[in-house]
């Protein structure tokens, strides 16, 4: 059955009007406004609040706190004003899982041998004829491995054997049989073992680790460039985020502590293996990559393993518009303040230096600390003049906590609810994360890096592709019951169990509840008042022919499970918005010549303002996200499958897998081959990305239906000899 994705995106602008911002001392303009906006919302779906927080402050009512609010309007006033993403790790670059293949011949085992106060790091390498496969553990009855004297650790140093050694046509040597002796010193013919963790390894096969020869070792060194790498890669493995997560306090975090391995679907103890970190020290044995520069033998790459992680390429500054970077910080900043050599824009450039739409309403919170209030200096600000210091710019909009109340006034029930875990984002996607135009249903070539992946483009000599836009997620009718369909597999025991276990407790108010969303603005033109407005209630300029219920915002938490879809409440079809605006005439001296604007004139100033044609696009892929109910909630779930590429359930991966999705639409020509009606086919693996969330059909195909409407008969195999 066919899916819709619970997310999709909404493109961005290339183009940002930045202004400067409005100085505080100044006498108000005409046609500013301050005051008071109430607005009436309801809830059209169920609202998720913490756990832990207090119910409210009289009577029990429950609450959404401001900042809460402040936050989720402030999205949405980001991509109706085509302002710049506030939020935004300019630096992110996934981290991938590496396809099984042989290493090219510039790969070696490496030793660190020391560090240095400058940051050099001096190793050993092996050469490549001298790294050699010794067994580990078989599933043979009565074969061990040919390691003696106890489970080998990583690092360990034995004798280098003179016989028994393997040498087969193709593929690397091997020792297979005998016993390798412990060496007592690094003197002589020894060679050093390499275990890496065995979490993917069957317990049919048998199991071989890397042994290389180091007394005919070279000098070399890592490059720092190599080191951050790996770094980078390694940030995310399991063993990084269990010493973050165990901190100190009585748990052993220590770089230098080994792992155990066991052996496959046992708890018997076969070896140790050094952690997935990215720390170097002494003595640490790691796969690396040797090549010559300027005329020295350097380590370019490092990796814990023949099949680990890889960087992708071109990080996110530089895969979005430079136009919606976050207002004077991070790059903008840098080239403000005269700190990139390569720039070329002067301070002076009001474009540099001007706030956005949301900046200039909601504020700023400005990195390397520039108050925006104070005078400007003429000319970039010295760094240790700047250090220390923090500033930004106040915004002109305030968000009072809500109360929830039923329809009677009283406070709404909350139920407690155990929720399924949800998963963490995986932005290194690039079916669904990038633009894709132009790669769309194809492949590469073999040996190369997948279409999915974020370094593809380097092998087709093409720019980077950009992000595809702002995430959203569709708003549906929900039940707070259905949310285990876009959660974890159950169809296990132990699925079932580590979903229980992985449950965390929310405050559930179901659809129906009301409550009153206070603004408070301060010097707000007629535009900017409209805009926010619209904000809270994108009905008011979405989709002219619909009810503004029809539209909704998205508050609080469990957004991926179709939580937390309020809609303004309307009366005869009339929004219920008050407003109480005064001009600071008005204000301070009682007295006023202007009258104050209308829901309706306010939002017709602010869609006066908006160039409508060129917002096309992404207006009408904001309407589609943001109208309730636009698609089948009963087809919003991510890519699960219940059957694995041999049409028969994968054995703990249950109904929720995504696996072969993910392989099926990555871009790289698949291997995997599937028995269908008895026949030997190979599957298609053409790169498929999200459709357009304005298109018709919003949906896709699981990997499951990939597998059987894509397959292709195999290569014949080639007869050798025989008849011409």
């Amino acid at each position: 059955m066919p899916f819709v994705n619970p997310y999709n995106f909404v493109p961005l602008p290339d183009v940002v009007s930045r202004t400067e911002p409005r100085s505080r001392t100044a006498a108000s303009g005409p046609d500013r406004w301050s005051g008071r906006v109430d607005i009436e919302l309801e809830l059209r779906s169920p609202l998720k609040l913490p756990a832990t927080e207090t119910a409210g402050t009289t009577d029990d009512y429950p609450v959404v706190r401001g900042s809460s609010l402040h936050g989720s309007i402030r999205n949405m006033h980001e991509v109706l004003t085509d302002s710049c993403m506030r939020v935004l790790d300019t630096d992110f670059v996934p981290v991938y899982r590496e396809p099984v293949a042989l290493l090219p011949k510039e790969w070696t085992v490496v030793r660190i041998d020391s560090l240095g106060d400058d940051g050099e790091i001096l190793a050993t390498a092996a050469e490549r004829r001298d790294v050699i496969k010794a067994l580990l553990w078989s599933p043979e009855e009565g074969k061990k491995g040919v390691f003696g004297a106890g489970p080998p650790r990583t690092g360990d140093l034995f004798a280098w054997p003179r016989t028994g050694i393997d040498r087969p046509k193709a593929g690397p040597p091997r020792i297979v049989d005998g016993t390798l002796h412990r060496a007592e010193s690094a003197e002589g013919s020894h060679g050093v073992v390499l275990i890496s963790d065995g979490g993917t390894r069957t317990a049919n096969k048998r199991w071989y680790v890397a042994f290389a020869r180091m007394d005919n070792a070279v000098p070399v060194s890592v490059s720092p460039e190599a080191m951050t790498s790996f770094k980078k890669a390694s940030e995310n493995s399991d063993d990084s985020q269990q010493r973050r997560n165990a901190g100190t306090a009585g748990i052993d975090d220590n770089p230098l502590r080994h792992v155990e391995v066991h052996a496959p679907s046992t708890t018997e103890v076969i070896g140790f293996r050094d952690p997935s970190i990215g720390d170097p020290w002494p003595g640490r044995v790691l796969w690396g990559k040797v090549e010559t520069v300027d005329g020295r033998r350097v380590v370019t790459e490092l990796k814990v393993s023949q099949v680990w992680r890889a960087l992708g390429e071109t990080p996110v500054e530089e895969r979005v518009p430079p136009a919606v970077l976050p207002c004077e910080s991070g790059p903008r900043l840098r080239i403000a303040l005269g700190l990139d050599p390569a720039a070329t824009e002067s301070w002076n450039n009001p474009e540099m230096r001007g706030l956005c739409p949301s900046c200039l309403l909601f504020g700023s919170a400005v990195e390397d600390d520039v108050d925006l209030d104070k005078p400007r200096r003429q000319g970039p600000q010295p760094r240790n003049e700047r250090r220390g210091r923090s500033g930004g710019y106040r915004g002109r909009v305030r968000v009072a906590d809500a109360l929830l109340v039923d329809e009677n006034g009283q406070p709404s029930p909350v139920h407690n609810k155990d929720l399924a875990p949800m998963g963490t984002p995986h932005p290194g996607a690039g079916q669904f994360y990038l633009v894709n135009d132009g790669l769309e249903h194809k492949t590469t070539s073999n040996g190369e890096r997948p279409l999915a992946w974020w370094s593809a483009e380097s092998h087709h000599d093409s720019p980077p592709r950009q992000i595809r836009g702002r995430k959203f997620y569709w708003r549906t009718d929900v039940d707070v019951e259905s949310q285990t369909a876009r959660s974890a597999p159950t169809d296990t025991e132990a699925a079932a169990e580590s979903m229980a276990a992985s449950q965390h407790g929310a405050r559930i108010v179901q659809p129906g509840g009301r409550m009153t969303v206070t603004l408070f603005v301060d010097d707000v033109t007629r535009a900017e008042l409209g805009a926010l407005l619209a904000s809270v209630a994108p009905g008011l300029v979405l989709g002219p022919d619909d009810s503004p219920s029809d539209y909704v915002l998205s508050i609080g938490g469990g957004k991926p499970f179709g939580f937390g879809s309020v809609a303004v409440r309307t009366e005869d079809g009339a929004p219920l918005i008050k407003l109480d605006l005064a001009t600071a005439r008005g204000r301070y001296l009682g007295a006023d010549d202007q009258t104050a604007p209308t829901v309706t004139e306010a939002v017709d100033a602010f869609l006066a303002a908006v160039d409508r044609n060129a917002n096309s696009a992404r207006w009408r892929a904001l309407t589609a996200m943001t109208r309730f109910a636009h698609v089948d909630d009963a087809l919003v779930r991510y890519p699960n499958d219940a059957r694995g590429i041999d049409a028969k359930p994968v054995p703990g991966r249950g109904e929720d897998s995504d696996y072969e999705f993910w392989q099926f639409t990555s871009g790289q020509p698949s291997t995997v081959e599937s028995k269908i009606n008895g026949r030997t086919v190979r599957v298609d693996s053409k790169l498929r990305s999200l459709p357009a969330p304005d298109k018709d059909d919003a949906s896709m195909l699981t990997g499951d239906e990939l597998r059987k409407k894509g397959r292709t008969p195999p290569p014949k195999p080639q007869k050798k000899g025989g008849r011409r």
